[in-house]
């Protein structure tokens, strides 16, 4: 039987992201006023070249609402699931046998004893199984 865990942020983590998109676009917002949009300094390679003014309003409004809107839905939504686990659980009978060493070896002198196994993979699994810390 498989069995599907979420892993998912927190209400803090998602208040984080909300107040950190904020501070994004205030920065934003800031730092193009201060360095101004028609300085004569500017990025560019070549072409036209961008104000830093420009491109901090930009780059702070653009990260600032992508921020804002991951903790909006992370909050909506009881947190957004980050990371799943998906395992497999064995039934009870198969994992009573798998961990209790003594049955695993009955069963193993069983099949040597049949002639299923030869004498070397007898040797070499019941090595395995008593080298398995119990």
């Amino acid at each position: 039987m498989k069995r599907k865990t979420e892993i998912r942020s927190t209400r803090s983590g998602a208040m984080g992201n909300i107040v950190g998109g904020i501070l994004f676009i205030v920065f934003g917002i800031f730092a193009s006023s201060m360095l101004g949009f028609h300085d004569s300094m500017g990025i560019g390679f070549g072409g036209p070249s961008l104000s830093p003014g420009l491109f901090f309003m930009g780059f702070g409004l653009i990260g600032g609402t992508i921020s804002i809107l991951y903790g909006l839905f992370a909050l909506k939504r009881g947190g957004i699931a980050e990371h799943e686990i998906i395992t497999e659980t064995l039934p009870e009978q198969e994992t009573q046998a798998e961990g209790d060493p003594a049955e695993q070896l009955r069963k193993l002198k069983a099949l040597a004893d049949e002639g299923i196994l030869s004498e070397s993979e007898y040797a070499m699994k019941k090595r395995e199984i008593l080298n398995k810390k119990w």
